[in-house]
């Protein structure tokens, strides 16, 4: 065999049935590298995920509490000036009765 590049590559194509079976199989070989390197950031982006996901539960939960007491405040406040104008017009009838 000479000594050229050439000929290495293919007689390494030939041993491994030809070139186009030489690319499959660096092309299968380099997918199955890849997925492997994927792994792990596949698990850090389900990882960044979920704790978004566990963050914006969390704010939005505040923001629904606060409205909800923020909603409850305006209630208490038009029952009790409610109450206030009843007992202030219920004051002024019983002033009006005893004079």
């Amino acid at each position: 065999m000479q000594d050229w590049p050439y000929a290495e590559l293919t007689s390494t194509a030939k041993q491994m049935g030809g070139p186009q079976k030489m690319i499959e199989t660096i092309t299968s070989n380099a997918r199955t590298e890849g997925r492997m390197e994927m792994i792990p950031w596949l698990g850090v982006a389900a990882l960044i995920g979920a704790g978004a996901k566990w963050g914006y539960d969390k704010v939005k939960g505040y923001i629904d509490n606060r409205k909800k007491t923020k909603e409850e405040a305006e209630k208490a406040q038009e029952v009790l000036v409610k109450i206030m104008e009843e007992k202030t017009l219920g004051d002024s009838q019983a002033g009006e009765a005893t004079a």
